[in-house]
Parts: structure tokens; sequence; C-alpha cells
């Protein structure tokens, strides 16, 4: 070949790099012209096997190479690109570069605080109301998100609103296969006589039990119990050894409440003992390792939206009803060419809005809990991806309490939105202490040894004051190290945790 073009390069993985370099012939010395296109700030897919040291490494492999900068943005304004540009100059692996917007100042982004998730989605679903009455579109906003099991609580809002939306990128939350399953199960504990949610639930994972016997044992039962006439109800040896089985997980589960003499216990339990026993878990598990799909942590958010619910038989149907009203909202709302997009930052490239917020900026969603190094600089370019998505407006969200785990856990602020600079955007709600403190409290507690495991963010337990949050660490004039905690009761308390160990304890999870 005499020209090779190549676009979207920081995508390409190491096969396609070696096949670059065959097709043009280095190792020959060959006359082939490379040109290749790409924006290693924008490298996001290494789960997919992409490798953005194809690009870094471009000038190094092919010798000779010139570097155009192409530095003019046509879609955001000043303000925005600060923004973008504040965040990714944390990034030391990058070839650098500064953009210029082609469209003018712009609006500064907001930074809005808020106490929870729900507020974080009554927030978003309040500004595009109160700009629609002014002719603003539905279409003209995206809400983004780290993960798609975040869409469920703007989904539920957006539902009970009437605001249309459309979910980019993957299933409305209660279409996904999944969240029926799990959603199956609790309908068949709640009423055994659900033909519907037993033939759903039976045979899932496999257990040898086939239509055939499905069907004889749903007409054995003729509108009574089919648990207990699945119970008794002869089969084939594989059949009845499988039938035995789902018959043992059901009894198990519905002893559950009956076990729980805790009045505190929420249903959020139950249901993350559904999914574990009927061996749910492991099956879309080993999907998800597979596909590289997201369906353990959907149906943990559906665990983390019962914790609203007590852990009792009331609770269940409660919440079963809740969702099927959800459901119906959705049959009944019908699809609008004008609608909000809901959709993960992964799945924005090279798209735009006009509006864009970005929510759940809190430690352990965004970034996740797990990314260093060269993982939390691709998240990094995330965020980056994502801010540049929009055109006009841009919003950022955090949240003081998530619902994660099965059960509420303080938060704290993203350390991307600290990397934004203050300067950068206007705030809204009320700022954490956690996010004021972080410049001064790593300083301070540089190089002591009790920083390590007492450090800002972290949830710790009191046999005084309960359930908390550090908010504040850092050395005191006396040289003595000191924690801030926010405890669930609205205090905030200080610590010598040298001297507190006996009482203050570390929560995993949180």
């Amino acid at each position: 070949y005499r020209v090779i073009m190549v676009d979207e390069y920081q995508d390409s993985n190491v096969a396609q790099f070696l096949l670059l370099q065959q097709l043009a012939g280095v190792e020959e010395h060959a006359s082939c012209r490379v040109c290749v296109v790409g924006d290693d700030d924008q490298s996001i897919y290494k789960f997919r096997g992409a490798e953005v040291q194809n690009i870094l490494q471009f000038q190094h492999q092919f010798p000779e190479t010139k570097l155009i900068r192409l530095e003019t943005n046509y879609r955001s304004s000043t303000q925005i690109l600060a923004c973008a540009d504040a965040v990714v100059s944390h990034n030391k692996d990058r070839l650098g570069k500064t953009l210029v917007a082609a469209h003018g100042e712009g609006k500064k982004p907001t930074l809005v605080f808020l106490p929870n998730q729900d507020d974080e989605a009554s927030f978003c679903a309040d500004l595009i109301e109160q700009l629609h009455e002014k002719k603003v579109p539905y279409g003209d906003w995206a809400i983004l998100y780290r993960t798609n099991a975040q869409s469920l609580t703007f989904e539920t809002e957006f539902l009970h609103r009437k605001i249309p939306y459309k979910v980019v990128g993957s299933l409305k939350f209660y279409e996904r296969e999944e969240i029926k399953d799990v959603l199956a199960w609790l309908a068949f504990l709640a009423n055994p006589r659900d033909q519907i949610a037993f033939r759903r639930i039976v045979n899932k994972p496999a257990r040898g039990i086939g239509a055939t016997s499905q069907d004889k044992i749903v007409s054995a039962s003729a509108g009574s119990s089919i648990l207990e006439t699945a119970r008794s109800f002869k089969l084939s040896k594989k059949a009845s050894e499988g039938i035995q089985s789902f018959c043992a997980i059901a009894d198990e589960l519905n002893s559950f409440f009956a076990d729980k003499n805790n009045s505190e216990e929420k249903l959020s339990a139950y249901i993350q003992a559904v999914v574990q026993k009927s061996e749910l878990e492991e099956l879309h598990k080993a999907d998800d390792e597979l596909t590289g799909t997201n369906r353990i942590a959907n149906m943990q958010e559906l665990i983390n939206s019962a914790v609203l619910y007590p852990c009792t038989n009331e609770g269940l149907l409660d919440f079963l009803d809740h969702i099927e009203l959800d459901r119906t909202l959705e049959n009944e709302a019908n699809e609008i060419a004008d609608a909000v997009t809901l959709i993960t930052l992964h799945n924005t490239k090279g798209l735009e809005f006009p509006r864009v917020i970005i929510t759940g900026m809190e430690s352990g969603v965004f970034p996740r809990e797990d990314k260093t190094g060269a993982e939390l600089e691709e998240e990094r370019r995330l965020f980056y991806v994502g801010i540049t998505r929009a055109k006009n407006d841009l919003y950022f969200t955090s949240c003081a309490l998530r619902r994660l785990y099965g059960r509420t856990n303080y938060m704290s602020p993203s350390p991307f939105l600290h990397e934004l600079g203050e300067q950068n955007v206007r705030m809204l709600g009320q700022k954490p202490a956690s996010f004021e403190s972080v410049s001064e409290g790593s300083r301070d507690e540089e190089g002591n040894p009790l920083s390590k495991k007492w450090h800002v963010g972290l949830g710790v337990y009191h046999d005084d004051y309960g359930h908390g949050q550090i908010v504040k660490a850092g050395l005191s004039e006396e040289g003595e190290y000191v924690i801030s905690v926010s405890f669930e009761n609205g205090g905030i308390k200080r610590f010598l945790p040298k001297y507190q160990s006996s009482a203050l304890m570390v929560e995993e999870n949180v």
C-alpha cells in the first residue's frame, strides 16, 4: 500500500497495531505513508481490548512521524473545556493538548451537592421541567452515569412525573433479563400460585425441569399452590431431583421473615438472599465475565432500592406493588422523539448534547474503588469524555448518601471533583466537610501511619454514636492525629483514633 489511514486510533488493540505495522512494512522500511487520527484523552475501552499505548508510542514505533495537534473544538464552550482540561491534565500518560473553543465563553458549569440519590433524581427532573416550560426540548438533555444500574432512580422519577425518556445502549431497567428473573422469584414467593413466575424461574439455572414437566405441575395445581403441588408430584428421576431442589430453595426463602426478629432489618437483606440462594447470582456472574455485561450490578441496584422497605412479608408486597405501578406507567408511556437521554458515560462516545448532567460523582461510584494507576487514568479519561459531550450547559451532581450494598451509605465526593478546580465551577447545595478538607488533610496526614487506616470517606461504627463516616482528618496543633466523624444522627464528633481503638471500628463496604 502507498497510503494507509486509520481513524479512532486510540481505540485500537495490540493485534490491530501489529497488523498496521505489517501492512505498512515498517520492518522492511517500505515507503508506505501512514496517517492515524485519534485522541489519547478519549481512550476508554480497555475492557474491550483497546490499548492507549498504541497512540502514545506511535512516534517511536513509526519513525519520522509528524505530530499534528487539532486543538480547535467546535462543540463545547470555553468554560466547559476549562473543566475538561483541568481534570485530564492530572493524567501523566498523555500527549497533551490545549483545546480552544470556537463557540465562545459560555456559562460556567455547575457542581451540585445533594443529600441522596432520590434528591439527585428530583433535582434533575426539576431542572428539566423548569426549562421545558421555557420551551427547551426534553431531547436537549442527557443524564450520564457510570453504570447502567444507576438508571433505576431516574427512570422511576421520570415515570411518575411523566417526563419522556429513552435509555440508550441498554434496555430499560425492568426489561433487563436478570431483573425479570429476580422479580419472578419475589412474585412467586409472595404468591405461589403465580404460573408465569413459576415457569420463568423453576428451570433457571437448568434443573432438568422441561416445559412438559412444568405444564403437568401447573395443570395439577388447579389454581392452588404450585409449590405444594410440585413438592409431591411424580416426575422422572432427573426432573424430580430438580423440583425438590427448587422447593428446598423456596422453603428456605419462605422461612426468612420468620427468622428475622430484628425490626430494623431491611427488605434488601431478603432480596440479597433470593439472588444468592436461587443461584441467579452465580448464573449471571458467569454471563458478565463472558460478555462484559453488568447484570450483577443491575441486581445489586434492585437490592439497593429495597432498603426503603421493612424486612417483612408486608414490606415485600409493598415493594412489588411499587414496581408494578412503575411498570404500568412505563407501558403507558409512548415512545416520544422529544425525550431525555439516559446513558452510561462509555456509550456517550461520539455523541453530543446541548445540556448534560453527569451524576453519581462520589468516590467509589466514579471512579470505582478498585481503580488505581493506569486504570484510574482511564477513569479520568472517561470523565473527560463525559464533560466534552456538553455543548452549552453542564452539571455535576454528588450525593452525601447513596444506597449501596443493600444499605444506605455515607459517601464522599469524587476526587475528580477536586480536580475540576473551584474557580471553574459554580456550586449549589451544602458543600461537604470532606470536600473542603481534602487538600489540607492530605498534607497534614502525609507520613503518619494512622492516616492509612483512618482516612476521609471511611465508614466507621462507634459504640455510643452508631454508624458514621470520617469527613475530616489531619494533625492537631499538638501533633496528634485527629478525625472528625459525621454520624447518622446528624452530629459530628472528633476522635483521637490512637486512643479509641476499642470503641471505634472500621466498617466494610461503606
